[in-house]
């Protein structure tokens, strides 16, 4: 989030054992999600999760990434499989190790330095990534933001009218036919959109259904 009170940064650092294997894999799936301009809300809500849950991964809140989970994710990015995300242990032990995430966020951009704990206690960087304040841009683009949200609406009302959403839908494909309408829509617009009209009193609406096997699912609501 911004800093609303003034220019100073927040810091906020996190600590987690896992095997270097899924570190290395969660330095590409970070990769990934920032060259797509989304943010980790955005591709929790993609991929069906009622939370961010991917903010709580990118904090090495997690015990593993299945194969599931890692395609789940590339194709909420609409990604070629697990093309570019290293699967391997860099020549490391498949033991867990300590690492620790300082998750620095400015104004304007965040930070996250990923540090190795090392047996005597001393740290090794591994990466660090770089991408704009979500929160910032939405300040700096308020108009446009609503604007987003606005056609987001309209289009998913419009949608609601006609013979659509009979049978539950994923948040991802129901983007994909915002997107097909309107080439500029963004994930995050779709996902107010969607939590708006399904707090809606006015019918039809959507109704969000939760499953175990395919997350949050919305359908068409009488």
């Amino acid at each position: 989030m911004e800093n609303k009170i003034n220019d100073e940064p927040i810091i906020e650092t996190f600590y987690g054992k896992i095997s270097p294997v899924d570190i290395a894999v969660l330095y590409s799936l970070m990769v990934k999600r920032i060259s797509k301009g989304y943010s980790s809300s955005e591709m929790s809500f993609l991929m069906g999760y009622e939370n961010d849950v991917i903010g709580n991964i990118e904090q090495l809140n997690f015990k593993e990434l299945t194969i599931l989970e890692l395609y789940s994710y590339t194709n909420a990015l609409e990604d070629d499989a697990l093309s570019g995300i290293i699967l391997n242990d860099m020549g490391k032990e498949h033991d867990p190790a300590d690492y620790q995430i300082v998750k620095t966020t400015e104004r304007i951009l965040m930070h996250y330095e990923v540090f190795e704990i090392l047996p005597d206690n001393t740290s090794r960087q591994l990466f660090h990534l770089f991408e704009v304040n979500p929160e910032h841009d939405r300040l700096k683009y308020n108009t446009s933001y609503s604007m987003g949200i606005e056609t987001a609406t309209e289009i998913l009302n419009t949608l609601l009218g006609g013979v659509l959403f009979q049978s539950p839908e994923s948040p991802l494909d129901i983007f994909k036919r915002c997107r097909r309408i309107s080439t500029s829509i963004r994930p995050y617009y779709v996902q107010v959109a969607l939590n708006n009209i399904s707090q809606s009193k006015e019918y039809p609406k959507f109704k969000r259904i939760k499953t175990k096997k395919y997350g949050c699912l919305y359908e068409k609501a009488f």
